[in-house]
């Protein structure tokens, strides 16, 4: 059966009696807790794409507590507070470029249009302060990992970069990335042919996310054609960082062209575990089948999570992969 673990998290309170999932409203009298919400300065948006950004955030004080995250082996997230309506939302850092942004904060957002924390990020003028704290684990990566098979949805693809920066040149990782634009991994060019799929996924394109309208096929230009996106670039940096070229594959999948990631594709990825073990590899090291995503991503293909005595915890494995022998495998929803 496929182990499950836990993510811990609680529930601010809002004046309309609606809760979301964040973490407790208690801060301590310590500066450097991760509970405590703390002001970083908006260095920097970058926009890649017409609904997304970049948002380079920047504070002396408390970024080098905070970065010290990714030198341990967790997935890890922060909470960026939107001060108007007291709500929060939690983001996945972007792993570092160059050794210039070792003391910034890089969060790859998304505009959704009924997303309080989003929209007022996307309205802040470069300058403004933005009140942001954490770091909070959102899941601790095993000791040994021998293969990790990634489905990413949309900006999902943030903790893909993360584990593929932990990970580096360690083990060998398929990363999936799913978009309903090009204009979303302009440029990507996957590294494993793949058409698109009339069948099942087709049927229930749009199902993967909560908001916004694919295009059709014939909108699309020449993606090759395009130069990449800072996140395939990212990728592509990644890729070139592995010491050898097959440890990390990356596929793009766009609605608009009429691609998607489909069952078969996971089985194959699934079944072919191990076949490129390296020598000295540990036998009872992890395989990893991560969902990142918006929530109908992960629950179209995993199952939705769970609230059991106020935590949010991960739930039976559901979704399409129900329909994968996932024996041998950790399942984690993101």
């Amino acid at each position: 059966m496929s182990k499950l673990f836990t993510l811990r998290r609680a529930i601010i309170p809002v004046a309309s009696g609606f809760a979301i999932a964040a973490y407790r409203n208690q801060f301590s009298s310590d500066d450097s807790s991760p509970d405590k919400f703390s002001t970083f300065k908006l260095a920097s948006r970058s926009t890649t794409s017409s609904t997304s950004s970049i948002f380079t955030l920047e504070s002396k004080e408390q970024a080098h507590s905070i970065l010290q995250q990714p030198q341990q082996r967790n997935l890890w997230s922060v909470q960026i507070k939107q001060p108007q309506l007291q709500i929060a939302r939690a983001y996945t850092p972007l792993p570092p470029r160059t050794s210039a942004e070792d003391a910034s904060i890089r969060l790859l957002i998304r505009r959704d249009r009924r997303g309080e924390v989003s929209n007022y990020l996307h309205k802040l003028p470069v300058g403004a302060q933005v009140e942001l704290r954490g770091p909070r684990v959102e899941y601790k990566i095993p000791a040994y990992v021998d293969e990790v098979v990634f489905l990413a949805g949309g900006t999902g693809i943030a903790p893909a970069l993360q584990l593929a920066h932990t990970l580096q040149g360690q083990t060998k990782m398929s990363v999936l990335w799913a978009n309903r634009k090009r204009e979303e991994c302009s440029g990507g060019q996957s590294d494993t042919v793949h058409s698109a799929d009339s069948g099942l996924l087709s049927s229930v394109r749009g199902m993967f996310w909560t908001t916004g309208q694919g295009s059709t096929a014939s909108d699309v230009s020449n993606p090759h054609a395009q130069p990449p996106s800072e996140i395939v670039q990212q990728l592509d940096s990644l890729k070139r960082a592995y010491p050898d070229d097959s440890c990390l594959k990356v596929d793009y999948f766009v609605d608009e062209e009429g691609t998607f990631i489909t069952v078969d594709r996971v089985k194959e990825l699934v079944r072919g575990a191990g076949t490129m073990m390296k020598p000295g590899s540990v036998p009872s090291a992890t395989r990893l089948l991560v969902v990142s995503g918006p929530e109908g991503f992960v629950s179209h293909w995993a199952g939705p999570k769970q609230w059991i005595d106020g935590q949010e915890v991960q739930g039976p494995v559901g979704g399409l992969l129900s329909q994968v022998s996932l024996r041998d495998w950790e399942v984690v929803k993101l």
